[in-house]
């Protein structure tokens, strides 16, 4: 069975542009409206009916529960889940995918995505606050970073571990079980490739970036130049058939004088 944690280490960013392009381009569509309060207004509208859970014809519960349903996920739902499980050969065999490989936890990731790509329609992203946070505030971004990294280094995040005495830490949600089923995962027993460092990746992603950049600078450059080239020689042309005019006037005007 894969692994959720690991699933969203090795293919969560991926999964996530998946769902952002599904919510904003390919399913939903939210990108071509134009209205701020409409667009707020549609993710709340699918948040709240989760076509991505209860399938593409899902209307509006009435109140916050919603009543068991007889149809599944949507394409959205197919495509994220598809990306968590990039790169994974599942324990199952190929005539039965289902048996051994997913768990209803790593498909509920996959719907947990989505609604987070709706919720930025609705919202914001968290990215961009705090991004402009650390811009304008640099002092108390690094505070906050060395108060992380003590965290860290230390162990705190191990020792302190919370307890809730089995107390629910969630709202119960869309369905009322008598008893909840376990789902217990495995790690995947086969995979295709090794765990991804994700600061390499993204130090790659930055060097490739750069090389990006410093192409199409070079490509601008060179368009100049030829930019410059075209009109040097379009300058040379006027300037010659001045010439040619001028002298043309001056041989006109010479046999003008020997015909007085």
């Amino acid at each position: 069975m894969i692994n959720v944690v690991d699933a969203l280490a090795r293919n969560g960013r991926v999964a996530m542009s998946v769902a952002r392009v599904f919510v904003s381009f390919t399913g939903y569509g939210l990108a071509s409206v134009n209205d701020v309060e409409q667009v707020q207004q549609r993710s709340q509208q699918l948040l709240r009916a989760q076509p991505f859970l209860r399938g593409p014809d899902a209307s509006i519960p009435n109140g916050n529960w919603v009543p068991e349903w007889n149809t599944f996920g949507d394409e959205g739902l197919v495509q994220v889940t598809a990306a968590l499980a990039r790169n994974y050969h599942l324990e199952a065999a190929p005539t039965n995918s289902m048996r051994g490989g997913y768990s209803p936890r790593f498909v509920a990731s996959a719907a947990y995505l989505i609604s987070s790509a709706l919720d930025e329609w609705k919202t914001g992203t968290f990215a961009e606050g705090v991004m402009t946070f650390k811009r304008k505030n640099i002092e108390k971004w690094i505070q906050f970073r060395n108060t992380v990294d003590g965290y860290a280094l230390n162990g705190s995040t191990d020792r302190n571990l919370p307890t809730f005495n089995e107390k629910p830490i969630y709202n119960v949600g869309i369905l009322t079980l008598e008893n909840t089923p376990q789902d217990d995962m495995e790690e995947a027993s086969d995979v295709s490739q090794s765990v991804v460092d994700l600061e390499l990746m993204y130090a790659r992603e930055v060097i490739a970036g750069s090389e990006r950049k410093e192409e199409e600078a070079r490509t601008e450059v060179q368009a100049v130049e030829v930019d410059e080239e075209r009109m040097e020689e379009q300058r040379e042309r006027r300037k010659e058939k001045k010439q040619a005019e001028r002298r043309r006037k001056r041989r006109r005007m010479k046999g003008g004088e020997r015909t007085g």
